[in-house]
């Protein structure tokens, strides 16, 4: 299940995206940046590794290839340890030794050697939270130096506030104007229906298990998103759980009294007393007092 990714048309916009900006800086010789926005659990990381895999590393004569970085912001950033993470993630046997302007140097020559075109930063929102305004601004201007380096594209991934990095600095602010956002699925329009029932869908036939389970049908729709708040971490663990106890059963089909004996699974004694998956319940969001999602969005984490 951990392998498994579904390219959604957002998700599938945003792949096409890169891939094109990443095109057009190969071409023109001048860094490019954008934005996506990604909420807790609505899988920023399993993007990032997506859009890498896509273009493997590769070993050839002249040395390694990485067209595509992927490393995350480290638990204390700074204009020293994220360097040091790049080179770290390049494969430098001695990413962390030497200041910031000495890791920043051979940072640049390494990402030149190996004609890495996509730089992608993921958990950018750490930046802010962990450093003050001043601490924001020499990072920012670090990714400046940066670009105007090494030419790429340069791929923030984070939640909302990551926006506080890509303007801190004039010059990235430019160029970093564009912005995607991943929104958590919802049941709360005909649109948002129709994209939730299109991914649960494509998941219902990446299971590995022989007969669909109408993960798409409209009640089960419903009430996916109302066991997981529509946040895609948590509804991949629900059917996970669902689908060990129909794999431990010798089954091939996830029913509704599976779904909820792995919602409990799942959340043990945190489990509501409105079960969603009861068929006598009626769908809403679980956002009330004493309920898995109360306040969900009161903790500036979205």
């Amino acid at each position: 299940m951990s392998s498994i990714f579904i390219l959604y048309p957002l998700i599938s916009d945003i792949c096409d995206e890169c891939i094109r900006r990443m095109q057009r800086v190969m071409i023109t010789g001048k860094s490019d940046s954008f934005l996506v926005i990604c909420p807790t659990g609505g899988g920023k990381t399993s993007l990032a590794q997506y859009i890498k895999s896509l273009y493997p590393d590769k070993e050839e004569e002249e040395g390694s290839i990485r067209n595509i970085l992927v490393f995350s912001i480290p638990a204390k950033p700074s204009t020293r340890t994220i360097p040091s993470a790049m080179l770290k993630e390049l494969g430098d046997p001695i990413y962390d030794k030497g200041n910031a302007g000495a890791l920043i140097d051979r940072l640049k020559i390494l990402l030149k050697e190996c004609k890495t075109h996509l730089i992608i930063i993921d958990n950018v929102h750490d930046i802010p939270e962990r450093r003050k305004r001043k601490g924001v601004r020499e990072i920012g201007n670090m990714f400046r130096d940066l670009m105007e380096g090494v030419p790429a594209l340069y791929l923030f991934i984070g939640l909302d506030i990551s926006l506080e990095v890509t303007k801190s600095n004039n010059q990235v602010r430019r160029r970093s104007m564009a912005v995607k956002e991943i929104k958590y699925f919802t049941c709360n329009d005909n649109a948002g229906v129709s994209m939730f029932r299109r991914f649960l869908y494509e998941l219902d036939k990446r299971l590995p298990i022989a007969e669909l389970s109408g993960l798409e049908s409209f009640d089960l729709t419903c009430r996916l998103w109302m066991a997981s708040y529509g946040i895609l971490d948590c509804l991949i663990k629900i059917v996970v759980e669902a689908m060990s106890i129909v794999v431990g059963d010798s089954r091939e089909k996830i029913t509704l009294e599976d779904f909820s004996k792995g919602y409990k699974k799942y959340l043990l004694d945190a489990t509501p007393t409105v079960d969603p998956f009861d068929k006598n319940t009626q769908t809403r969001l679980l956002d009330r007092a004493g309920e898995p999602f109360e306040d969900w969005f009161e903790d500036g984490y979205s």
